[in-house]
């Protein structure tokens, strides 16, 4: 569902925001999170919601990667720096970690 939307933040305005951009917002990490809600866990979480985007592009029939593009090169560049160089397997598929050592370069 979330792959259909084109775009992080999509929103419907009847219906409320459809984009995932919500759900990696701190303060709704932090609710999840509780007790357990200090600034590394936030940032772990964001990692692991990055590699479920990831997944869910690769496992999508439409293949729509634009989620993984609007993470990488516009909503959180420097976690993404970050799960270059600590995790890249969260990538999932090689052709979103040549994407990111490309971007780089520039």
């Amino acid at each position: 569902m979330l792959l259909k939307i084109s775009g992080i933040n999509s929103k419907f305005s009847i219906l409320g925001n459809w984009g995932i951009k919500g759900y990696l917002g701190d303060r709704y990490l932090a609710k999840q999170l509780g007790v357990l809600s200090d600034l590394k866990n936030i940032e772990i979480a964001k990692m692991l919601c990055f590699e479920a985007i990831c997944l869910g592009a690769i496992n999508s029939s439409s293949k729509n990667f634009t989620c993984v593009k609007e993470f990488v090169s516009r909503t959180y560049p420097e976690l993404t720096n970050k799960i270059t160089n600590e995790h890249p397997e969260y990538f999932i598929d090689g052709s979103y970690y040549r994407y990111v050592l490309m971007m780089k370069q520039f």
